[in-house]
């Protein structure tokens, strides 16, 4: 199931079941997470983000590996900083396959901006992500596949593999009328 899908089928869930909540995740409050006010009285929204963001809507800050009940799944919320210090990845091991939710910290061919963080906060972030099983499905919070693999051909053209995975990337983006850049 593609994140298109999973988020889809909250959001429907959401709003066919008024009466329960349901969980929005933000992986930093860059998200216009306040345009959800006046949806709380009558489709409860939790609001999760990281304990170092604060903002009115947030009901249910976490931390590094709170986790959180989602239908049949757990959420474990691993503390990702660097784009912001209070970032957040949202992984779900017990999906089959596990998949996790990069927010702004790993997209497909490169990493998010450092607002707030460092490069070794970065590397960390990274690190961490990577130690979660081989077969996790890796679904970042934007697309920017041909612009960072652009990025990386002209900074490591040595690198074996990038400027063919450069190509195949920007013909399927293409043939499907997707914008893959920043």
């Amino acid at each position: 199931m593609s994140a298109a899908e999973i988020t889809f089928q909250l959001i429907t869930t959401l709003f066919a079941s008024p009466k329960q909540t349901y969980p929005l995740f933000s992986p930093s409050l860059f998200l216009p997470v306040s345009s959800l006010s006046p949806l709380q009285p009558s489709h409860p929204v939790t609001v999760v983000c990281g304990t170092l963001d604060t903002h009115p809507s947030v009901t249910l800050p976490c931390t590094e590996g709170t986790s959180i009940a989602l239908g049949p799944h757990t959420v474990q919320c691993l503390h990702t900083p660097a784009h912001t210090n209070g970032h957040m990845c949202y992984y779900l091991p017990t999906s089959s396959p596990p998949l996790v939710f990069t927010g702004d910290c790993l997209f497909k061919g490169g990493c998010g901006k450092f607002f707030e963080g460092t490069p070794a906060e970065m590397y960390k972030s990274i690190n961490k992500l990577m130690e979660l099983p081989g077969d996790t499905e890796v679904y970042p919070g934007h697309e920017y596949t041909v612009s960072n693999l652009e990025y990386a051909v002209w900074a490591c053209p040595c690198v074996k593999g990038i400027k063919d995975g450069l190509n195949e990337v920007s013909g399927r983006a293409e043939e499907r009328g997707e914008v893959t850049r920043q």
